[in-house]
């Protein structure tokens, strides 16, 4: 035949046995396939086991979340209105005071808020260590009181013995001119066992 493969065969074997092989490397493919899913192992144990009870690396239930994050805030000026002695940008430590209840609902305080109107969050942690806040407060703008809401949206990282949690959103104080981008770092100690 020189060469060349007959019809109705691939490299020589006939249609059936071709058929039959690919159906049973199918078959594999989707038996090990779940396997690839999992997610992979770093030093601290699998990615989710912070608040899921993995057996390796720190463990959490979501009511560990609660008590004080501290860390940094940084606030950005966005738009035209000038922050503190005119800078584009402040930093200031923070505390937020987690409230977190078993199903993951979550309110947030900052400890030491300077601000005349209340700075809270509302949202909800997920046990894919997510987590997805709403801050709603107002603002005094140009002699007059301006409600906004702000969204934040982040996942929490496991590191050592502890969480982190970087998150960001942009706050419109007031509409087309003082607008700020505001970033919260900070982290908690998880409870030994």
């Amino acid at each position: 035949m020189g060469g060349m493969v007959p019809q109705g065969s691939s490299h020589g074997l006939p249609r059936p046995v071709v058929l039959i092989a690919a159906s049973i490397l199918l078959l594999a493919c989707t038996i090990a396939t779940p396997a690839f899913l999992q997610p992979q192992e770093s030093p601290q144990g699998p990615a989710t086991s912070a608040l899921n009870g993995g057996e390796s690396g720190p463990t959490a239930d979501l009511s560990d979340l609660s008590g004080p994050w501290t860390g940094q805030e940084a606030l950005t000026r966005l738009g035209q209105c000038q922050l503190e002695g005119g800078s584009d940008s402040v930093t200031y430590p923070v505390t937020m005071i987690w409230r977190v209840d078993d199903e993951g609902d979550v309110e947030i305080t900052l400890a030491d808020w300077p601000g005349v109107y209340p700075y809270t969050f509302a949202g909800k942690a997920l046990p894919d260590l997510s987590v997805s806040l709403e801050l709603a407060t107002r603002a005094m703008c140009f002699g007059a009181e301006h409600a906004y809401t702000a969204h934040y949206v982040s996942t929490f990282q496991v590191s050592g013995g502890g969480l982190g949690l970087d998150m960001e959103a942009t706050e419109v104080w007031c509409p087309g001119s003082c607008i700020f981008g505001r970033r919260f770092s900070v982290s908690k100690s998880l409870p030994t066992p």
